[in-house]
């Protein structure tokens, strides 16, 4: 039997390969990429204009927020003038 994957909290480190990004991305690492505070992220995710997804182990109180790129990278260029 296989251990169970290991669940990390590092900071993601992207090189970046053309235009391409990874297809998903922590919450600090959205602050640092494109300037979105926490709160405001928060705000999109719950009014459904971001998609993401919480991991965590059955029965724990927290977890890991991950956050859709294309979605937010979506939103973004929708509000674009």
């Amino acid at each position: 039997m296989s251990a169970p994957p290991r669940m990390t909290t590092a900071t993601i480190e992207h090189r970046h390969t053309g235009d391409s990004f990874p297809e998903f991305l922590r919450i600090p690492d959205v602050e640092r990429l494109y300037g979105i505070r926490r709160s405001t992220l928060y705000g999109l995710i719950k009014s459904g204009q971001v998609k993401s997804v919480s991991l965590r182990k059955e029965g724990a109180r927290t977890g890991i927020r991950l956050v859709a790129t294309k979605s937010l990278r979506e939103l973004l260029n929708s509000q674009m003038t």
